[in-house]
């Protein structure tokens, strides 16, 4: 320590030497006169400025930015964090008297500005060099609502003071949580969160809300910006790959139980593959605290729109027998029921589910045989059941598939004769009965 003191006072330094300079307003560099112009009513030519410099840190990071790699940056900023606090942190500060006299006032130096005004420090997330007051500092507040995947300044500093002085950010603001969020949405990487982490960032953005709701909702919905997990059954706290989903691809709940069956039937069904069907992610399970922010915040669907569940039982009947799913199927025929009676299902939506369920493609309707079919004349003509007698004599028939929708309880069967049976109508599924007076008729014909 000794002889690093010897070398100080003959002029050897650790690191670059800084001068103190006495100076006029009118004889200051054109950043300085910007960095006092903010009092200019009690600036005069004459005013007296005292201010630091260091001309070999100017032209250090002339070189670094001409020259120099990523690697030398972070060496710079090592070295900073190692000075700073026995060397540098005195410097941050120029001060100037006002013509009027009285206490001077304090503005950023010379030798601060020189670190401060140029992109220098590497970031965490890419190959760009930044502004020091770009990035953000790692530490718990910050980390708890970005995650691992926001711009921290590389290295981490140890020294509280030269992260004050260079400006590095400590907090997030709204400004902040949209600008990531839209790096997160352009990042070709694979983006990986936190439940834990993302509910503190929406919740903050709910808090928002409250005092400029529409224009946040506009810029926060213009994009995806739901985080989805790519798997389930993880805790909160970890962190896992996902993806960002719009409005459009998510509803709160599905109360026919048909998406969840498909999570517990294909836990593996990736959201890669979900992006190639029109099937809706429910997020009750995954943000059970949030409905408000989701559904009043942002304008999320409670649930999937009526006609999408024809997609989500097309999806279901590739991955689950008919025995296994029947009473899901039998749900959502209920749901599409209650739509018909209170108009939510549309004249034109029956239309276009008659029109599906006539294609061949769409085998969503489950049958006794365990078999699905659709409507399409190549599986024989397909009923339900409304008479469990007429049923034993068409038993044997083999152009007669039976719907199946798994074992009823007597309330159930109660509402499938009543409101499940005026959709079926409408959608071309006869009943038994009707069928046998058909049958009866040729008959009595022949």
């Amino acid at each position: 320590m000794k002889w690093r003191e010897f070398f100080q006072e003959i002029g050897i330094l650790d690191f670059v030497k800084i001068f103190q300079v006495n100076k006029t307003v009118a004889d200051i560099s054109p950043t300085i006169f910007k960095n006092v112009m903010w009092e200019r009513d009690v600036v005069s030519p004459e005013s007296i400025v005292i201010d630091w410099e260091s001309h070999e840190l100017v032209h250090l990071m002339s070189l670094l930015l001409k020259n120099g790699t990523p690697q030398c940056c972070i060496y710079l900023l090592e070295v900073l964090d190692t000075l700073w606090d026995g060397h540098f942190s005195e410097s941050v500060k120029g001060y100037w008297n006002p013509k009027s006299g009285g206490d001077s006032k304090p503005f950023k130096s010379s030798f601060l500005s020189s670190i401060c005004d140029v992109q220098w420090v590497v970031s965490s997330i890419d190959d760009e060099l930044h502004y020091p007051k770009d990035l953000f500092y790692d530490c718990d507040t910050v980390r708890s609502i970005l995650g691992a995947s926001a711009p921290y300044a590389v290295p981490k500093v140890r020294c509280q003071k030269l992260v004050s002085d260079i400006g590095f950010k400590v907090k997030v603001t709204m400004d902040d949580i949209l600008e990531i969020l839209e790096v997160w949405r352009r990042s070709r990487t694979p983006f990986k969160a936190s439940i834990s982490q993302m509910s503190k960032l929406y919740t903050i953005i709910w808090d928002e809300m409250n005092t400029s709701e529409k224009k946040l909702k506009e810029e926060l919905t213009s994009g995806p910006f739901i985080f989805f997990p790519s798997a389930s059954g993880s805790r909160l706290e970890d962190v896992v790959p996902g993806k960002f989903l719009s409005l459009e691809e998510v509803c709160w709940h599905d109360p026919t139980g048909a998406l969840d069956q498909m999570k517990e039937i294909h836990p593996y069904h990736s959201l890669t593959e979900a992006n190639r069907s029109p099937l809706t992610w429910t997020l009750s399970s995954i943000y059970p605290g949030l409905c408000d922010f989701f559904m009043d915040g942002c304008g999320l669907h409670e649930t999937p729109p009526l006609c999408s569940y024809l997609q989500i039982l097309l999806l279901l009947s590739t991955v689950a027998l008919p025995s296994l799913v029947a009473n899901i199927v039998f749900e959502v025929f209920l749901m599409w029921s209650d739509g018909l009676k209170s108009g939510l299902l549309t004249p034109e939506d029956v239309i276009y589910l008659k029109q599906c369920l006539l294609k061949s493609e769409f085998m969503v309707l489950p049958t006794e045989q365990d078999k699905w079919v659709s409507l399409h004349p190549s599986f024989g003509l397909v009923c339900w059941c409304d008479d469990r007698k007429l049923k034993k004599q068409f038993k044997h028939f083999d152009k007669i598939d039976f719907l199946y929708f798994g074992k009823l309880s007597e309330d159930q069967k109660e509402i499938l004769q009543t409101k499940v049976s005026v959709l079926m109508e409408n959608l071309g599924i006869p009943a038994l009965s009707e069928v046998s007076s058909f049958w009866v008729g040729v008959w009595g014909g022949g």
